[in-house]
């Protein structure tokens, strides 16, 4: 195997583990927690799950992105960063939004 092989399956093994873990997380804190107590109207504290996770797995993924590319020049590094911001949280907002309305139903 080349280097370059295993360097692409660490990182998206990376980026799959961020999305999975704040996904399920989100998923099933808004599931579980959220909801019944404010299952009446949707307040601020309801998007409160979403809000703070998912910023916090967008840096995480955009943080993954910016140490992939070493040795590039900074505005190459800022954009494939900001990409995989924009994919780790896309992927992990669907995921929780899959398992919060799977548990809880519509």
């Amino acid at each position: 195997m080349s280097r370059s092989t295993l360097r692409f399956g660490s990182v998206l093994a990376s980026v799959l583990i961020v999305i999975v873990t704040f996904g399920v997380l989100i998923g099933a804190v808004y599931a579980f927690y959220v909801l019944p107590p404010f299952y009446a109207g949707a307040t601020c504290a309801a998007y409160l799950p979403w809000v703070a996770g998912v910023p916090i797995a967008a840096m995480i993924g955009g943080l993954i992105g910016y140490r992939l590319t070493d040795g590039k020049p900074l505005l190459v590094r800022v954009r494939v960063g900001l990409v995989f911001a924009v994919m780790v949280a896309c992927s992990v907002f669907y995921l929780s939004l899959v398992i919060a309305l799977n548990v809880r139903g519509t």
